[in-house]
């Protein structure tokens, strides 16, 4: 007796050797906003999360950031018009303030 066919999905990670057990996302402008959103849904569907260039704010930042559970690398120009400083100062203070329960 033959086997019925196996349904297949259309992500081949097995074939094209990505380990979904390594896998991060990377988001630049807006994309690092959405990466960093995605970090911040305490989701542990990816092991974590490289933010270039993009919107720190969040009307939930401390809410938001005690559900992080990756590792978080945010790259961001000094004298970037786009992001100020403030909204810097204020997100790196966030993140220290939950770093202990952010890093469990």
């Amino acid at each position: 007796m033959t086997k019925p066919p196996q349904k297949k999905s259309g992500w081949k990670h097995a074939s094209t050797g990505i380990n979904a057990d390594k896998t991060m996302a990377i988001g630049f402008c807006f994309g690092g906003g959405t990466v960093l959103e995605l970090a911040r849904t305490g989701t542990e569907s990816i092991q974590g999360v490289v933010f270039f260039h993009g919107d720190l704010k969040s009307p939930t930042l401390k809410s938001d950031t005690k559900q992080i559970k990756m590792p978080v690398l945010v790259l961001l120009g000094a004298d970037d018009p786009y992001v100020p400083q403030a909204d810097v100062q204020t997100f790196v203070e966030t993140m220290n303030d939950f770093a202990d329960e952010v890093l469990k």
